[in-house]
């Protein structure tokens, strides 16, 4: 593991990968610590008035070890899954303080929200467990079909929903309900109350879920993460390699010129991408939450920034190798190179 990680080609960035790593190790057994030692305190709680207090503890339980495994199986890039838990602490931390706080008669409002975001959080989770991405096959046809991007879509539904203004400037709450929409569409679901997810500690990590759960959904069955580890390995050769993310159709996942060694990613690509661990990026996370945040309208800003790729399959245990991107702006580069462009996204 040492030896692989020290194909980092510069010390910050091995330090930053390290980081990231322990980062999201100890982030995910402190959480599992203080579940436990919350279901122990209820135990307390049983004996006086506050007894009340165990379905509630049960419900944000329960949503503890969903988040947790949504991050271990849905999410393998570390700086990502690390980020991702801290959303996760925040909700867990204001719920645990609510049991502590409230009386009896508060308890009952309290019992009905920690239901609620257990319940959303099961609706997640058992899309990215059970097979999800074949329910939502037929709705991806008719997606290609009428040539739609995810900001297209995310503008109709949030038209639909009454929603005024650039899908950016809208809180954080209307953007769920905006994914959620679009969610319960393609599989079928409810999230009935949805409002009560923003209650205590925030809806971030709602729509966290909500928002990487769009991207599957809409680039499932197009082999992204296949075609993308593919085009790394095709500029392999290239000592550094450049990015750039477009908003485009989302029918063209990425382009790779193996000659100049140039990646032009759409923000589908990017997001699955870092999620699933094959580009890394100590800011990943933060990248994926300006997508989200955008509605799939507007592509981050790289400046600054390094990305390395994954010298194997993630769950394979590999890390990085040294290639770090040099961030230029190319936009007259991308159709100058047009007709010498890779394409990798049917190739397996």
């Amino acid at each position: 593991m040492i030896s692989t990680i020290q194909t980092f080609a510069m010390e910050d960035d091995r330090v930053q990968y390290l980081k990231s790593v322990n980062a999201a190790f100890s982030q995910t057994k402190d959480l599992l610590r203080d579940g436990t030692r919350l279901k122990q305190r209820c135990k307390e709680m049983e004996v006086t008035k506050r007894s009340r207090a165990t379905p509630i503890v049960e419900d944000i339980h329960e949503y503890l070890h969903l988040a947790i495994n949504m991050s271990l199986q849905g999410i393998r890039n570390c700086a990502v899954r690390s980020h991702y838990l801290s959303k996760v602490r925040t909700k867990f931390n204001a719920l645990a303080q609510e049991v502590e706080r409230k009386d009896v008669a508060a308890l009952l409002e309290l019992e009905e929200y920690a239901e609620t975001c257990k319940d959303a959080m099961k609706k997640y989770y058992n899309y990215r467990s059970a097979g999800g991405r074949a329910w939502t096959e037929a709705y991806r046809t008719i997606i290609k079909e009428k040539g739609q991007t995810i900001a297209d879509l995310v503008k109709s539904h949030q038209n639909k929903l009454g929603f005024e203004g650039e899908f950016e400037s809208l809180e954080e709450m209307e953007q769920l309900k905006v994914y959620n929409s679009i969610i319960e569409e393609a599989c079928e679901l409810s999230f009935g109350f949805v409002d009560k997810l923003a209650l205590v500690g925030g809806p971030a990590v709602f729509l966290a879920t909500a928002g990487l759960m769009v991207y599957d959904i809409l680039n499932a069955d197009d082999h992204t993460e296949a075609a993308l580890h593919n085009g790394l390995d095709a500029i392999n050769m290239i000592e550094g390699f450049a990015v750039q993310v477009v908003v485009e159709k989302e029918a063209t996942k990425f382009l790779a010129d193996y000659l100049t060694g140039d990646l032009v990613l759409s923000l589908g690509a990017l997001v699955l991408g870092c999620a699933a661990g094959l580009i890394f990026c100590a800011a990943a996370g933060l990248l994926i939450d300006e997508v989200i945040g955008s509605g799939g309208a507007k592509a981050p800003k790289l400046e600054g920034l390094n990305f390395h790729k994954i010298t194997a399959p993630p769950d394979e245990g590999q890390s990085p190798t040294k290639l770090p991107v040099v961030v230029i702006k190319h936009t007259q580069k991308i159709k100058r190179c047009a007709n010498q462009i890779l394409s990798l996204a049917h190739r397996k």
